[in-house]
C-alpha cells in the first residue's frame, strides 16, 4: 500500500473523507466519481487527495482560484481550453497527465467570458479507483461552476440539474484546518 493510501484509510477513519456522484454515462444514476480525503481546509486554501472513480461528463469546469495538482497513480487525459468567448470554449485541447506530473491553474476570473482553469478530466479504460491525485487551491472567495451550452452555471445548480445534488456532502459540512472531519 502506498503512502498516499494509507494516508487516506486514516483520513478516512477520522470521518475526513467525502464522496462525490455524477450520473452513470448509460443508466443515468448517481455514480461514485470520486473520493476526496481532506487533509487541510482552511480560509487560505485547501489540500487534499482524490481517488478518481470515473471521469468528468459533460461541460469543462473551472477552478476561478489558483489551484495546483501532482499525479499520484495511474494518470488521465485532461481536456483544457485557452479561452472562453461568449460562452465557448477555444482551444480546447488533450494534455496526457502521468504519475509525478504537476498541473497549475492561476487565479483569476477576468470576466465569466475570461475565466482561466476550464477543464475535464478523461480517465482511462480500466483505471477506476486506481488515479490519485493530490490537489492544493489557494483561498475559494467565488464559486465554481460549469459551462452548459453557452452559459456557466455553479456547481450546485449543475448537480441539481445531473440528479446528483441530494447525494453529494457539501465541503461546508467538513469542520477544522488540520484534517478536517464531517461534523454531524
Amino acid at each position: 500500500m502506498k503512502w498516499f493510501e494509507r494516508l487516506a484509510r486514516w483520513v478516512e477513519l477520522r470521518g475526513g473523507m467525502r464522496e462525490l456522484y455524477r450520473p452513470d454515462p448509460v443508466t443515468g444514476q448517481p455514480t461514485l466519481y470520486m473520493r476526496r480525503y481532506y487533509i487541510a481546509k482552511t480560509p487560505f486554501g485547501e489540500a487534499m487527495l482524490h481517488q478518481f472513480f470515473m471521469g468528468d461528463e459533460g461541460g469543462l469546469h473551472d477552478h476561478p482560484w489558483f489551484s495546483f495538482g501532482r499525479i499520484l497513480a495511474k494518470g488521465y487525459r485532461e481536456h483544457v481550453c485557452e479561452s472562453i468567448v461568449d460562452g465557448k470554449p477555444i482551444g480546447v485541447h488533450q494534455v496526457e497527465r502521468r504519475p509525478g506530473d504537476w498541473s497549475w491553474r492561476p487565479a483569476g476570473i477576468l470576466s465569466r467570458d475570461e475565466a482561466r482553469g476550464f477543464h475535464r478530466v478523461e480517465l482511462r479504460p480500466g483505471e477506476s479507483g486506481q488515479v490519485w491525485t493530490l490537489f492544493v487551491t489557494g483561498p475559494r472567495k467565488v464559486t465554481w461552476g460549469f459551462l452548459n451550452g453557452n452559459s456557466w452555471i455553479p456547481f450546485w445548480e449543475y448537480f441539481k440539474k445531473d440528479g446528483t445534488a441530494t447525494k453529494q456532502a457539501l465541503p461546508e459540512q467538513y469542520r477544522g484546518w488540520i484534517f478536517p472531519r464531517k461534523a454531524t
